[in-house]
């Protein structure tokens, strides 16, 4: 699991890290404005337990990181004059969604087949995977967002379009990145069929001999 939560966390991170500095430099809204809007992708639906107990952390899981990748790549297609509703609101929804249900059932297969006495240090590696990718696709995807910026204004593209094309490129890199993690998931944490135990023979007792014992006995 700590091969699939890297890169779910450096695509979701790093995607999450651009939604603000977008909306502001898309649009004239403040810090807090812009914040408020995508509330959405905080306030998504996730998986409760009885979801996860009902069809298995594996497949909610695989799920959830496929629905974060469809809300990066929608997110990729908003451009300057996309209103926040229908298109930024769905994929704010879906970001929130998919990623309140691949984190826990993401943790519960990571820590499943941690000895008792190993539980803090399985833990703590789960979580510092987590951080430690999360803070690598910030960096990365900013790095791209930037860099694809200034390359259009060099080109002669105005401030505004050049912005939201820098994050354009960021969101679509992060929805490839998600779609590797679902993909890496989906296959590398399939559940192994255990084999079955082969069955016991009760052995009858012997009536023949049973007689005999009992004289001996005596």
């Amino acid at each position: 699991s700590n091969g699939s939560s890297p890169h779910r966390n450096a695509g979701v991170a790093g995607g999450l890290a651009g939604l603000v500095p977008s909306a502001r430099g898309a649009t004239d809204h403040s810090v807090s404005v812009a914040g408020v809007a995508f509330r959405a992708s905080i306030d998504g639906p996730c998986a409760p337990g009885h979801v996860e107990a009902r069809f298995g952390a594996y497949r909610v899981l695989v799920v959830g990181m496929f629905t974060a990748a469809a809300g990066l790549f929608v997110f990729g297609t908003a451009g300057v004059h996309t209103a926040y509703f229908p298109t930024v609101f769905v994929a704010c929804l879906l970001i929130g969604a998919g990623i309140g249900s691949a984190f826990q059932p993401l943790l519960s297969i990571a820590m499943a087949n941690v000895p008792r006495e190993d539980a803090g240090l399985g833990s703590g590696l789960a979580n510092v995977s987590q951080q430690l990718a999360g803070a690598l696709g910030v960096a990365v995807l900013s790095t791209i967002a930037d860099n694809h910026t200034k390359d259009l204004v060099d080109a002669g593209h105005a401030a505004v379009p050049a912005l939201v094309g820098g994050f354009q490129l960021a969101f679509a890199v992060a929805a490839g990145i998600a779609v590797a993690a679902a993909v890496l998931a989906a296959v590398v944490l399939r559940p192994r069929a255990v084999p079955a135990a082969a069955p016991q023979l009760e052995l009858e007792p012997d009536h023949d001999t049973e007689p005999a014992r009992t004289l001996e006995a005596a």
